[in-house]
């Protein structure tokens, strides 16, 4: 069995205070604030429960009266309304005012009306005669109180409406109605009916609160019974009525003891008084046992922290009653804490020194003064010193004396305002050596802000920035020829340019592309087209003019920068570059020559910045590349408008595809000899609102340079596969030939398109033909072989369209399925020359031999016409008959066309 533990040693006793007045105790003012402050809670919230019963029960009480009240001024005014309704009725009716005139039988008809209207015990109904005499009375109705009221009479008297309250002998209250009853021959009052109804028998089925008062009142009388309000909560009310005509105002006035509900609220507010008297008491009972243990922890916790300054051991400070935390055992483990935490404090003491004497860094504490009070082992090691000739030396001798006064000025500014810095500088080793570093200095500050010093951790950079200069050369050079790269050139001739600005120093740029190089890397290999890089640009660095910049943009593209300070330099430098070509590059297996396309843009003529001057440099050798290659273009503002025109092409091509507004105008195919229209070839044409009219020869390279030549074929087949039913119907034996894009045929999905349409309408490739480019055919694989032969038997006809420009072999033809072959017209238009006549007439042969038809492009003359008829060929199209026309104006041409001489034109 455990011992029990020993008694805890009695508090210590507080010290007098001067003067011998002893103060009071913190158990008695803890316990005196408690109390005052719970006493003064609990009256206060007494006193509030009273006020919102109060509050309260007033208000249940005037909500429930005035909604009585309204009940009751409906309820009446829908039933005077309604009863002087059914009055109206009766006292227009003709039985009515015909009885009163009648002097016979009059009782048979007029008192079983008179008692239908009398149906409910609260209604009495009589009728009187002009004069206000009792005419009749249904049986049990006490007529003559009603014909003596006062109000009856003077209604009478009048002759008019009226409306009254009275009282009956039995003292219940009624509301009267007077209405004329008024001859249509007379027109004049001929008798008067009176009802009465009793406002207790109306009510009745409102189940009003029996202890209710009511009073009434109609028109501008006094309430009926008289007001009484004294120990009443009373609620008036009044509204219009319309009696059939009649406006009444009908007021009513309700009242309530209120004696019964004052008694219920004084006992109520007995027991609230009862409640808070006994929540006093037991508050006051809680705050002093409250204030009793609260204070015996104090006391336990001010012994043990005197125990524990005076050195005696204190295992658990003010251990609290079990299950209790608050703001004391908040206390109590901070004051434990911190017993552990000096113990972790002397730990992290031994670590720091660890890492000081063992880091990789150099670490230098100095004091106020700047003064080296320490440094370790690391840092003497970077820069050669010893420990001894370091302590007590200004930090400041340490840094690179070049630059040392502004790093300094930061480093104190930024110590002062942040109490930090870090960033680079350079420190100077023993020997002289200066090493580049990375600093981060950090001011010492005590418990009271106060600076004690500072700390820097200095890391040696020496290997990172070799690495960095190692990787800028890189950056900055091209690895295979040597020369600066791209980007380095944009900084110097940036440079260039700044200096430049508002000066009077002109430069060329050039653009240089190898042509061969493809061929090159074909055929040799790739290692033999660097070796032809390498070649030309050192051919290029011996042959430009000095001062030029020279570098290698990327593949086989160089760009150079040339001075041109006189107007005759532009000419020297042109016959410099044509001494360019070729270059011959010497190969273990002999020698391949090798030529530069070059583009120049001057400086400031083409442009103020460097972007403009490359991309004009770029458009001239692209210009250069289309005339021949290896030659050399200057960019000027005719080239210009070119690019710029072709660069709105591109831009509005697309949308225009998109938005199909690329037509498709047909041109006629004749028979030479009769004349007769036997086929059209569709071809594309655009009027843009912005650019106008756009030939073909413009926009179908820029389609297929931005890859739209697909998307435009496809809207073409779209259009043409829509237009042909009309043109067959106008020419029946007529057929429609259109160019493809070889783009087309990668995929299926040309096949697949037309394959959907053929499903969808089995005779929509009747009398469709496609047209390929000798070329593309030539090229072909096997993949287009297979594709063209399912197209032909679906139904279409091959053409081959500018035969006789490109190069195929016959074994070529015959494998395809070629239909027919259409002459160029070049040869056409060569007919006169005996070389170009022999072509066309081969053509032909060919055409005959192996069974094709034969049609020729561009017959624009009648000599033209004479010359195919006498080779044989009988199909043509061209200027001589028609050129390319919408559809409309299609359907209106004749079966046969004539032969109209006109000059030559280009055909579409």
């Amino acid at each position: 069995m455990t011992p029990a533990a020993p008694p805890a040693p009695p508090p210590p006793a507080l010290p007098p205070v001067r003067g011998g007045a002893r103060p009071p105790s913190l158990r008695r003012r803890i316990t005196q604030q408690l109390v005052g402050i719970m006493r003064t809670y609990v009256i206060l919230t007494t006193l509030l429960v009273m006020v919102i019963m109060l509050t309260a029960g007033w208000f249940y009480w005037r909500t429930n009266i005035n909604h009585q009240r309204d009940l009751v001024l409906t309820k009446i005014s829908t039933e005077l309304a309604n009863t002087s309704a059914e009055m109206q009725a009766l006292a227009t009716a003709p039985v009515v005012w015909t009885g009163l005139t009648d002097s016979f039988g009059r009782e048979t008809y007029l008192e079983p009306l008179l008692a239908r209207f009398n149906r409910g015990e609260e209604r009495r109904l009589i009728l009187l005669d002009y004069r206000g005499r009792l005419f009749m009375a249904p049986g049990g109705v006490d007529a003559q109180t009603l014909v003596d009221l006062p109000e009856v009479k003077s209604a009478v008297l009048e002759g008019r409406d009226g409306a009254a309250v009275h009282k009956d002998p039995d003292g219940s209250t009624h509301l009267m109605l007077v209405r004329r009853v008024v001859s249509p021959v007379a027109q004049a009052p001929v008798g008067f009916l009176v009802v009465s109804k009793d406002v207790r028998v109306m009510l009745r089925d409102l189940r009003l609160d029996p202890d209710l008062l009511l009073s009434f009142s109609l028109g501008s009388g006094a309430y009926l019974p008289e007001v009484r309000p004294a120990g009443r909560m009373t609620a008036g009310g009044e509204g219009l009525v319309d009696a059939a005509g009649l406006k009444l105002r009908l007021r009513v006035w309700i009242g309530q003891d209120i004696y019964q509900a004052l008694g219920l609220v004084l006992g109520t507010i007995a027991a609230i008084v009862a409640l808070g008297w006994w929540s006093i008491r037991s508050v006051v009972a809680w705050s002093r046992r409250f204030a009793g243990s609260t204070t015996r922890r104090y006391e336990q916790l001010l012994f043990d922290c005197q125990r524990l300054l005076a050195g005696e051991p204190v295992t658990s400070i003010g251990v609290p009653e079990e299950g209790l935390r608050d703001e004391l055992s908040e206390v109590t483990d901070a004051l434990t804490a911190m017993l552990a935490q000096q113990k972790e404090l002397n730990d992290e003491l031994r670590k720091t020194s660890v890492v000081f004497s063992t880091s990789a860094e150099g670490i230098v504490v100095t004091d106020n003064q700047g003064r080296i009070v320490d440094v370790n082992p690391a840092l003497t090691a970077m820069t050669g010193y010893l420990r001894g000739e370091l302590i007590g030396r200004q930090a400041g001798t340490l840094y690179r004396s070049v630059g040392r006064d502004d790093t300094s000025r930061i480093m104190a500014r930024a110590l002062e305002e942040q109490g930090r810095w870090s960033g680079e500088t350079s420190f100077l080793a023993r020997n002289g050596r200066v090493i580049p570093t990375t600093v981060s200095i950090s001011r010492i500050r005590d418990a009271s802000g106060q600076s004690q010093g500072n700390v820097t951790v200095i890391t040696d950079v020496s290997r990172l920035k070799e690495a960095e200069n190692q990787l800028r050369d890189l950056a900055y050079r091209d690895s295979l020829t040597g020369l600066p790269n791209f980007r380095r050139m944009s900084d110097e001739v940036r440079s260039l340019l700044a200096r430049a600005e508002g000066g009077n120093q002109r430069f060329a740029v050039l653009f240089f592309d190898m042509d061969q190089l493809k061929f090159v890397n074909d055929n040799y290999g790739h290692e033999v087209g660097d070796l032809v890089i390498k070649s030309l640009a050192a051919h290029l660095r011996s042959t430009l003019p000095r001062g030029h910049l020279l570098c290698r943009r990327s593949g086989d593209e160089f760009i150079a920068v040339v001075d041109l300070p006189g107007p005759e330099s532009a000419a020297y430098l042109e016959r410099t570059l044509e001494r360019l070509n070729p270059l011959n590059v010497p190969l273990p297996t002999g020698k391949v020559a090798v030529s530069a396309t070059v583009g120049l843009s001057r400086y400031p003529e083409d442009g103020q910045d460097w972007q403009s001057l490359m991309i004009c440099a770029d458009v001239a050798m692209n210009e250069a590349k289309q005339r021949q290659r290896g030659t050399v273009a200057w960019f000027d503002a005719a080239l210009g408008q070119r690019v710029y025109r072709r660069r709105l092409i591109q831009a509005r091509l697309a949308q225009a595809i998109q938005e199909r507004a690329i037509e498709v105008h047909y041109q006629p195919e004749v028979d030479l000899r009769s004349g007769a229209v036997i086929g059209f070839e569709a071809l594309a044409r655009w009027n843009d609102p912005e650019l106008g009219a756009v030939s073909p020869a413009e926009f179908v390279p820029v389609a297929e340079e931005a890859y739209l030549l697909e998307a435009l074929s496809l809207l073409v087949l779209e259009t043409v596969l829509g237009d042909k039913p009309r043109l067959l119907a106008r020419f029946p034996a007529a057929r429609v030939a259109l160019n493809i894009a070889p783009q087309a045929f990668l995929d299926s999905r040309l096949l697949d398109y037309l394959q959907g349409r053929r499903l969808a309408q089995p005779t929509v490739m009747e009398g469709l033909e496609i047209e390929l480019t000798e070329s593309q055919i030539a090229s072909g694989e096997a993949y287009l072989l297979g594709q063209l032969q399912a197209l032909t038997e679906m139904g279409l006809h091959l053409v081959i369209d500018d035969f006789g420009t490109g190069y195929s072999s016959l074994g070529r033809l015959t494998q395809f399925p070629i239909s027919r072959l259409k002459i160029d017209r070049s040869f056409v238009a060569g007919l006169k020359e005996d070389r170009q006549a022999k072509i066309a007439r081969l053509v032909i042969n060919l055409a005959r031999t192996l069974e094709f038809e034969v049609t020729a492009e561009g017959v624009e003359t009648e000599s033209q016409r004479e010359a195919l008829l006498a080779m044989g060929c009988s199909r043509a199209q061209g200027w001589l008959y028609a050129r390319a026309m919408p559809l409309a104006q299609i359907e209106g041409l004749p079966d046969r066309l004539v032969a109209v001489a006109s000059p030559a034109l280009p055909a579409g």
